[in-house]
């Protein structure tokens, strides 16, 4: 049996460098990732990084949370 490991980038900080560790690991098979993460940096971070590794597959949630919760 062979395990198969996900990047989550939800709480990242350093997303682009996270992501080339989880690239150059041959088990880690998708970058998850939001349109909210980072407040909205998290795609344009990562997309250099996946054109370098194009093997490397990503999922991008289209329905996320929100950034902050409405006042009551």
């Amino acid at each position: 049996m062979t395990a198969s490991l996900a990047l989550g980038t939800y709480r990242l900080r350093e997303v682009a460098a996270a992501a080339r560790r989880a690239a150059a690991c041959p088990s880690t098979a998708w970058v998850d990732t939001a349109p909210n993460y980072l407040a909205g940096r998290a795609h344009r971070l990562l997309a250099p990084v996946l054109a370098d590794h194009p093997g490397r597959r990503s999922r991008r949630r289209s329905a996320s949370l929100p950034l902050a919760r409405p006042p009551l």
